[in-house]
């Protein structure tokens, strides 16, 4: 997730885990009770079916999901069913 970019909405994955480690801001994961909040230095891991949610400013090494998502579209879908993406109302 890039530095001041949306990153994505609340999600979680039907087939995958997912593991972040935070570099700057904060990632929020729903531990199946409440929403906890990662922030620098720390690792989360979030298993098959958890939910996750980026907080504003976190960062990563990737751009590729903001890219794809504001092309948006048929490429987008493609996308978020080849990385197993579901999305939520939180």
């Amino acid at each position: 997730m890039a530095a001041k970019s949306p990153g994505p909405s609340t999600h979680f994955h039907k087939w995958i885990s997912e593991s972040f480690f935070v570099l700057s801001g904060q990632v929020q994961l729903y531990d199946g009770d409440r929403w906890i909040t990662g922030g620098p230095g720390d690792f989360l891991y979030v298993p098959v079916g958890g939910l996750s949610h980026r907080a504003p400013r976190a960062r990563s090494t990737s751009n590729r999901w903001a890219e794809t998502a504001q092309k948006g579209g048929k490429e987008f879908g493609e996308f978020l069913v080849k990385h197993d993406s579901f999305f939520v109302d939180r």
